[in-house]
């Protein structure tokens, strides 16, 4: 994995959060969509595009979350496959959840330079 993969993965937690509260969100409105036909007396085609809109929507989120979860998966295994503790803490808070330098840096209990140089040599290296 290269840096730039990282960066443009970074704050993927707070991606996959979003996305599992428009899953449920969606979710609910398919629930409250299909509770509503369900009580109702049935025209042909009534409330069935909105079932069918809401259910492609939510086809679509799953498969977004779904994508999101193996990009992250595939960060936390190369991350974890770092022998340093210090630069595996470092690259899950900064890459997967999105923290800033400065504050990963405090953390750990470094300078944000040292942290930047160290990032930078881990990728040097390969």
């Amino acid at each position: 994995m290269d840096y730039q993969t990282l960066m443009d993965r970074r704050g993927i937690d707070n991606e996959i959060r979003q996305l599992e509260r428009d899953v449920a969100s969606k979710e609910a409105e398919a629930n409250a969509a299909t509770s509503v036909l369900s009580h109702s007396p049935r025209a042909p085609g009534a409330g069935g595009d909105k079932v069918g809109r809401i259910a492609t929507e939510l086809v679509y989120l799953r498969g977004e979350l779904d994508k999101r979860i193996a990009e992250r998966d595939e960060v936390l295994q190369y991350i974890d496959s770092l022998s340093d503790s210090t630069m595996r803490t470092v690259l899950r808070m900064h890459f997967v959840q999105g923290q800033s330098w400065k504050k990963t840096a405090r953390a750990v209990h470094y300078d944000e330079s040292a942290i930047r140089r160290k990032v930078k040599k881990i990728f040097d290296n390969t």
